[in-house]
């Protein structure tokens, strides 16, 4: 049962949920940004949020284990075709991490795009997190008074065409449509019940941190979707939540 954690001291003002494609950087796609632009716009403007809410967020995604990365993290796109170099926070000095998980990599970029002054804290959470501990985390999220902003990293299905990564599984447009349902209106419920071995076998990479995101809210929230797709065979949806 999903717990409510939304204490009458709670400061959590802004939830913003992005894709980690890394087409969304221009120079990955070259001239192929153009068909990218709508959402990678939806992301900036998305993002945009946080800057408004606080210069200091918390990020969170999806990885082979738990990981936690300071505003020191610092990487680069050279894997991907590209060495654009990012970072979580405007003055990192640590030595770049040629291995820094996608994640990071978007919401560094994102960061500054939209504003190079904040500083990002990622708690990354194994993709296999179960459901209750999920919900803890959300909890201790919404609970804590330092955390006023955030950011929410991952993908949909990435099964729903022939040409997708995935290639096709009949099974992903239903479980996509509820994802989006339930990310662009605050049916918690919709999140919570996303099953995890069916979203594994999708390729779901955003299931735990919006179990995660959605245990840290309560009521008296209102959502907004930007962008809602599948434009190469995997579900993106970009939306926020403002209370």
């Amino acid at each position: 049962m999903l717990r409510r954690a939304l204490p009458s001291a709670h400061v959590l003002t802004a939830v913003v949920f992005v894709p980690t494609p890394p087409l969304l950087v221009p120079e990955l796609v070259g001239c192929a940004a153009e068909q990218t632009q709508a959402l990678r716009d939806a992301c900036l403007s998305a993002v945009g949020t946080l800057a408004e809410v606080s210069n200091s967020w918390v990020a969170i995604g999806a990885y082979g284990t738990d990981l936690e990365l300071g505003p020191d993290a610092r990487g680069s796109w050279s894997s991907f075709g590209a060495d654009v170099a990012v970072s979580l926070g405007p003055n990192a000095h640590t030595a770049a991490d040629p291995a820094l998980p996608l994640p990071a990599l978007v919401a560094g970029w994102l960061r500054a795009e939209v504003a190079p002054q904040a500083a990002i804290g990622l708690r990354l959470y194994a993709r296999d997190t179960p459901l209750a501990r999920c919900v803890e985390l959300g909890r201790l999220l919404g609970e804590d008074p330092q955390n006023h902003a955030l950011l929410v990293l991952g993908d949909g299905c990435t099964t729903l065409t022939e040409k997708a990564p995935g290639a096709l599984d009949e099974r992903a447009a239903t479980v996509q449509d509820e994802i989006d349902h339930g990310l662009s209106t605050i049916d918690r419920s919709a999140i919570v019940g996303l099953d995890p071995t069916l979203c594994s076998e999708l390729g779901v990479s955003g299931r735990v941190p919006w179990q995660v995101a959605v245990s840290a809210v309560g009521d008296g929230w209102r959502a907004r979707s930007l962008y809602c797709g599948a434009p190469f065979g995997v579900g993106y949806q970009v939306a926020t939540w403002v209370r």
